[in-house]
């Protein structure tokens, strides 16, 4: 993902989003992954909960920051307690 890549790059330096709350559902995958990143890399304070906990790819939930995963993974405990 060059182009998301070169965005984060900015974005890190410019911090365009600082301040900005930014919440999305989701199929959490390696492109979502590198958009909260990116959106993150911007100043956002950013909120994930996946649309479908039962697809979710749990190696990449892990890779996001532990706050913005917080949501998903209440939804998926609910869903193994069933």
């Amino acid at each position: 993902m060059p182009v998301l890549r070169s965005i984060r790059e900015r974005f890190a330096r410019e911090r365009p989003l600082d301040g900005v709350r930014v919440g999305a559902c989701l199929h959490v995958t390696a492109e979502t992954a590198n958009l909260v990143r990116t959106l993150a890399a911007g100043g956002a304070e950013v909120a994930l909960c996946a649309s479908n906990p039962l697809s979710t790819q749990d190696d990449v939930a892990e890779s996001t920051q532990p706050a913005t995963w917080r949501c998903a993974e209440r939804v998926r405990r609910r869903f193994q307690r069933s």
